[in-house]
């Protein structure tokens, strides 16, 4: 479910933004629901830090306080979230334009005219939101996690393998493209990627992403040369698997 987060100084306003979103997420029965609703921007990112990992929506109110504005909030909320959709409401149209200069690619830019005009907006951004989730759950699902003090996310099409390293409670994970350290256990990646097959008491693998099997010198191999092992103990059925696999692969086409 995506959380929705929303800072708005003004209580009246912040009150109104809450009730127009919990009313459409009630009546459209979207897998979304208001998480956190303040005027302070450091709960936002409070949040963010007591909940990695999880892509948002932010309404957010660029005249916040003397702190921290909304711009400011939401180039923070980057660090943490690199796929959420940021949705600046505000009162001025004029500062449409510096919202770009912070390069915090904003979702849309709502300009609080009347009730009536921030509602249809309002309920214009969720629904396209919800649309565009949809169709890419179905076509480009992704993985997130955290690296360092960055929120990633990967294709789970790209996804090689992943496998333990020597520094406890640390997890690599090999791409297509790139290969990314973070904390974590490969029975939680396990669980939040049902697919993926343990080939190893360290290595979970994305079988559709092997295009060979070493069975002399127990490798698996991936394109662009990449290669993990497989145990012993596993050859057998990590090869029956495959071939599987490839045999329903070439079916379909």
């Amino acid at each position: 479910m995506m959380p929705i987060l929303i800072c708005e100084d003004i209580a009246q306003q912040r009150q109104q933004i809450t009730a127009i979103i919990e009313n459409y997420v009630l009546m459209e029965e979207l897998d979304m629901q208001v998480a956190l609703a303040t005027d302070d921007p450091f709960q936002i990112l409070e949040y963010l830090k007591r909940n990695p990992n999880r892509a948002g929506i932010y309404f957010l109110d660029i005249d916040l306080n003397d702190k921290m504005n909304g711009i400011e909030l939401a180039a923070q909320i980057r660090a943490y979230d690199d796929i959420g959709k940021i949705i600046f409401v505000t009162s001025h149209a004029d500062l449409a334009p510096v919202t770009f200069q912070y390069k915090v690619e904003a979702y849309d830019f709502i300009v609080k005219d009347n009730l009536e005009q921030l509602q249809k907006q309002i309920v214009s951004c969720l629904h396209s939101i919800d649309t565009r989730k949809t169709i890419n759950s179905d076509q480009k699902a992704l993985y997130v996690f955290k690296s360092g003090s960055k929120t990633r996310s990967v294709n789970q099409q790209e996804i090689l393998f992943f496998e333990t390293t020597s520094t406890p409670h640390v997890i690599g994970l090999q791409t297509t493209f790139a290969h990314y350290k973070f904390y974590g256990r490969l029975k939680d990646v396990q669980m939040s990627l049902p697919k993926l097959i343990r080939v190893h008491k360290s290595i979970l693998v994305n079988l559709e992403q092997v295009t060979a099997i070493d069975t002399e010198n127990y490798l698996l191999e991936f394109q662009h040369g990449q290669s993990c092992p497989v145990a012993i103990s596993k050859i057998r059925r990590v090869h029956k698997e495959w071939q599987a696999f490839m045999k329903k692969q070439k079916r379909r086409s």
